[in-house]
């Protein structure tokens, strides 16, 4: 068993310490406000992809449309 303390078990545990990093860092980023304007436009952009992505489903099995 290694010493939790011995420099090469630094890199075995430096994956965990960035994933709780990272963990923070996302629930930082959802607890910022959303601009109105910047939620009217993923809608819009979100809305667009599903319709261009039935398009091509069209496009490519026109028998079952």
């Amino acid at each position: 068993m290694r010493d939790q303390n011995c420099p090469d078990d630094r890199h075995a545990r430096a994956p965990e310490a960035m994933r709780e990093e990272l963990d923070l860092l996302l629930k930082e980023i959802e607890n910022e406000p959303m601009p109105e304007r910047l939620l009217e436009l993923a809608l819009k952009l979100q809305a667009a992809l599903v319709e261009r992505r039935g398009r091509r489903e069209e496009e490519e099995n026109p028998a079952e449309a």
